[in-house]
């Protein structure tokens, strides 16, 4: 986490780093691959599955499907869709998406946040992203 300034910059000097420090197991659950097959494979097009709170293991595809020689899931690197009105980027997060049977894709999302929800400051032009003049 960073702080702002009051015109919106950057304090570089107040930087930390977040984490859950916690026992991650208490707290989350597991997505399980039940004998995966390789997600390239699929017949049809894999659907988000994943919700708050989960983690998942890189493991090898099934050894009667695959001979367990890929692992999976795999990385989705298509494109993220850019949104249609004017947002801010609130974070980033990862999801993850599959077809029964198949080892799945862990895909990036954006986490936006309407302007209309930022807070206002009147030396600062979101729009544009640059300072104005005082």
């Amino acid at each position: 986490m960073t702080e702002l300034t009051e015109l919106g910059d950057l304090k570089p000097e107040t930087a930390t780093w977040k984490s859950n420090s916690q026992n991650t197991s208490l707290f989350r659950k597991q997505v399980i691959l039940d004998d995966p097959d390789e997600p390239t494979m699929a017949v049809r097009s894999s659907i988000t599955n994943s919700t708050s709170n989960q983690f998942i293991s890189i493991q090898a595809t099934s050894v009667k499907k695959d001979l367990g020689q890929t692992p999976v899931p795999y990385f989705d690197t298509q494109e993220l869709i850019e949104p249609n009105n004017m947002t801010l980027v609130r974070g980033i997060g990862l999801f993850y998406k599959t077809q029964p049977g198949y080892g799945g894709f862990l895909g990036f999302r954006m986490i936006s946040m309407p302007i209309s929800d930022a807070p206002q400051n009147p030396r600062y032009d979101l729009w544009h992203s640059r300072r104005l003049a005082t």
